[in-house]
C-alpha cells in the first residue's frame, strides 16, 4: 500500500505508534490505520477520530469492516481495490472539510440538520427492496421518480440514493444533482448505484462527487448491519456538511452585515457599488444622516439610540424597492444604492423616507423609562445619470456626502440633490 500510495505522489510516513498521527511536526492531511485484529483496529479509529482533525481511513479486509464502521470510520479502503478506485477515493476524501467544532454555526441541540434518506429511481420493485432492507435495521427510505424532477430535492434529504441504471446517464445524473447541491449550499450525501460492477465508473463518481458507491441491489452491500453503520455514516457525513455550509454562509454574512441594524456594512455597500458601476447601468446614491444624533445618546442613552439606528435601517428596508442594496455606512450615517433609479425616482424615494420618518415619533427606552422620540434626517442624493468620472465610486460617494452636508447646513431634514455643475437642488 505505501508504494501504491507513493505512486499516487503522495508523501507517505509510517509508524507503528498512532499517537505519532498528533505530533505537529506530522502535518498529515489524513491519517491511514489498519490492523490485523478488528478489535484493536476499531479501537484504534475511535481513539483517532476524538482527537485528529483530518480523514481517518481505515485499510480493512472485508471481515473487517463492520468493526471499522462501529467505531466511526466511514472512509473504508480495501487493500486489493483498482488503483483507480484508491486514487478517486482519496481525491474525493481528502477534499473534504473536517468539521467537529460548531464554529460560526449553531450547537448541535440548536442546528436543525436533514435527516431523510432517498432513493432517486424509476424502479418501484428496487424501491421497495430497498425499503424492506433498511426497515429492517431501523432506516426508512422514500423514493423520488425522475417524473418528480428536482421538485422533492429540498425535502430534508440528507443520504440520496442515486441508481445509476446502464450507460453513462447515471455519471451525468450524478454530475448534475452535485452541480444543483452546490448551488443551493446542501450537505446532501450522494451515493450512486451501480447495475454493473466497474472500477472506472466507481472512480469516475467519486471525482463527481459521489460520497460512497454501492451496489444497486441491497443484497449485495454485505451484512444488513454494516450496510446500516455505513447509512449512519453518511448521515453524519451529511450533516457536517451541512454544518459547514452554514458555518460559511454564516461567516460571510457577518463579513457583509452591520451587526446592530441587520443592513449591509459599508465594505459590503462599496463591493456593490462597484458592480453596479462594471454594469454600466445608471443608479443613484442616498446618503442619509440622523439629525442630532448625539443628542438623543445623550440624552436617552445609548440604548436608545441603538433603538433608533434600527428603526431608521427598518424604515429605509420599508420604503425601498427590492433592488436596492442598504447599508449603514458609519455612525448614524446610512446609505441607499438604486440600480437603474434617475433623478426623479430617487428624489422621490428620499423624500418619502424623510416625511415618513418626520412624521411619526419612535417609542425607546430611555433612561427613565419608555420615551417617544422625533426623527428626521438630512439626506444628499447623487445619480450616475451624467456618468462616472476618473473619480469612480468614492467620487459619487463623495457628492452624496457633499450634497448631505450641504442639507445639514441648510437646516436639516431636507433632501438636496446633487448637480454634476455647480449648483444643488433643495426639497423639503
Amino acid at each position: 500500500m505505501k508504494a501504491r500510495l507513493r505512486a499516487a505522489h503522495y508523501d507517505v510516513r509510517t509508524s507503528e505508534n498512532v499517537a505519532d498521527a498528533l505530533q505537529p511536526e506530522s502535518r498529515a492531511r489524513a491519517v491511514l490505520v489498519r490492523n490485523r485484529d478488528a478489535s484493536v483496529l476499531g479501537q484504534q479509529i475511535d481513539w483517532l477520530l476524538r482527537r485528529v482533525r483530518v480523514p481517518v481511513i481505515a485499510i480493512c479486509a472485508p471481515s473487517q469492516r463492520l468493526a471499522a464502521l462501529t467505531a466511526g470510520a466511514g472512509f473504508l479502503l480495501d487493500h486489493n481495490c483498482d488503483d483507480i478506485v484508491m486514487r478517486a477515493r482519496l481525491r474525493s476524501w481528502l477534499a473534504l472539510p473536517v468539521c467537529r467544532e460548531t464554529g460560526f454555526a449553531e450547537s448541535g441541540a440548536a442546528f436543525s440538520f436533514p435527516d431523510k434518506i432517498a432513493l432517486l429511481t424509476d424502479d418501484a420493485a428496487l424501491a421497495r427492496d430497498w425499503q424492506s432492507l433498511l426497515a429492517s435495521v431501523g432506516l426508512t427510505i422514500s423514493r423520488i421518480s425522475s417524473r418528480d424532477g428536482f421538485a422533492r430535492l429540498r425535502d430534508r434529504i440528507a443520504v440520496l440514493l442515486v441508481d445509476a441504471g446502464a450507460g453513462s446517464a447515471g455519471l451525468q445524473r450524478l454530475a448534475d444533482l452535485r452541480a444543483r447541491m452546490m448551488a443551493d449550499a446542501r450537505g446532501t450525501s450522494l451515493v450512486m448505484l451501480q447495475s454493473t460492477e466497474s472500477a472506472e465508473e466507481e472512480a469516475r463518481a467519486f471525482d463527481m462527487g459521489a460520497a460512497e458507491v454501492l451496489p444497486v441491489r441491497p443484497e449485495l452491500c454485505g451484512d444488513k448491519a454494516e450496510l446500516a453503520a455505513k447509512m449512519q455514516f453518511l448521515l453524519r457525513r451529511s450533516h457536517e456538511a451541512e454544518r459547514a455550509q452554514h458555518a460559511s454562509s454564516t461567516a460571510l454574512r457577518l463579513a457583509r452585515t452591520d451587526s446592530l441594524t441587520d443592513l449591509l456594512n459599508r465594505r459590503a455597500l462599496e463591493h456593490e457599488i462597484a458592480r453596479t458601476i462594471r454594469s454600466g447601468e445608471g443608479f443613484g446614491l442616498v446618503m442619509a444622516d440622523i439629525d442630532h444624533f448625539k443628542s438623543i445618546n445623550d440624552r436617552y442613552g445609548h440604548g436608545a439610540g441603538d433603538t433608533v439606528l434600527r428603526e431608521v435601517g427598518s424604515l429605509l428596508t420599508r420604503c425601498s424597492p427590492e433592488s436596492a442594496r442598504i447599508a449603514r455606512w458609519g455612525g448614524e450615517e446610512f446609505m441607499l444604492l438604486l440600480p437603474r433609479m434617475d433623478e426623479t425616482g430617487s428624489v422621490s424615494l428620499a423624500e418619502n423616507i424623510r416625511h415618513h420618518l418626520a412624521a411619526s415619533a419612535m417609542r425607546v427606552n430611555g433612561l427613565a423609562g419608555p420615551v417617544d422620540v422625533s426623527v428626521s434626517v438630512s439626506v444628499g442624493i447623487c445619480v450616475s445619470d451624467d456618468g462616472v468620472g476618473a473619480g469612480g465610486a468614492d467620487e459619487l460617494i463623495n457628492r452624496a456626502d457633499a450634497a448631505m452636508l450641504a442639507a445639514k447646513q441648510a437646516g436639516r431634514n431636507r433632501v438636496i440633490l446633487a448637480r454634476p455643475v455647480q449648483y444643488a437642488a433643495t426639497y423639503g
